[in-house]
């Protein structure tokens, strides 16, 4: 594994050049840039949840994220090839990639308004369920040339406490184009492919896991 230059992806003349401008004095403008600290970014995913998905009362947590240790890093991945994993330079995100997915996704939950009992695993008592997350993809491929597509794949494991059971699985996956070959636009790619996965997860998971607790309120 090994990190990717800015210069080496086009990202410099493809989006980088307005935002750092040349400095009087430096030889080039590749040589101002890797002086730069790394830019930090954030996943802000674009939701849309439906509002037809049901209103539980159940409690639900969510379990640390596995995203294998290629990426669960501040690096932000990409791939050239399938069997090869770089990152890019001077870009990293602002937390490991683990804790921003688990974070986002109990964000997601909270703003469904439609589970009052949800929260991180450290923090609840007496789950009924919980939600088991595996990232098996969250990068950004060149396979195409550039542009590159956002590969986002999650493995999505409801687990029942009670019973100490597996209700469900799913694999939810999604590709997003970036607008363009530069730094900002890959991570709004991010953002909408990460966006269009969730946009599903909380509802499967609500529908899932009331499904299974009427079942058992009912047997």
């Amino acid at each position: 594994m090994k990190q990717l230059l800015y210069s080496r992806r086009g990202l410099l003349t493809a989006g980088l050049l307005g935002g750092v401008g040349l400095l009087p004095g430096c030889g080039s403008l590749i040589q101002a840039v890797e002086r730069d600290e790394p830019r930090l970014y954030r996943l802000d995913p674009d939701l849309t949840l439906p509002s037809s998905q049901p209103r539980v009362d159940w409690h639900l947590v969510i379990a640390d994220v596995d995203s294998g240790s290629d990426m669960d890093s501040l690096r932000i991945p990409l791939q050239q090839s399938p069997l090869q994993v770089e990152y890019f330079a001077r870009a990293n995100w602002t937390n490991h990639l683990s804790d921003m997915i688990a974070n986002r996704m109990l964000a997601a939950f909270e703003n469904s308004d439609s589970i009052l009992n949800v929260g991180r695993e450290s923090l609840a008592l007496s789950p009924d369920y919980r939600l088991r997350t595996e990232v098996r993809d969250f990068q950004a491929e060149y396979f195409d040339g550039t542009p590159p597509d956002v590969h986002v794949r999650l493995v999505q494991r409801l687990l029942s406490i009670q019973e100490s059971s597996v209700v469900a699985t799913k694999i939810f996956e999604t590709r997003q184009k970036a607008e363009r070959d530069s730094m900002d636009a890959i991570i709004r790619g991010f953002n909408k492919a990460f966006g269009k996965v969730l946009s599903e997860v909380v509802p499967w998971t609500l529908q899932q896991g009331e499904n299974d607790y009427r079942a058992r309120q009912n047997s």
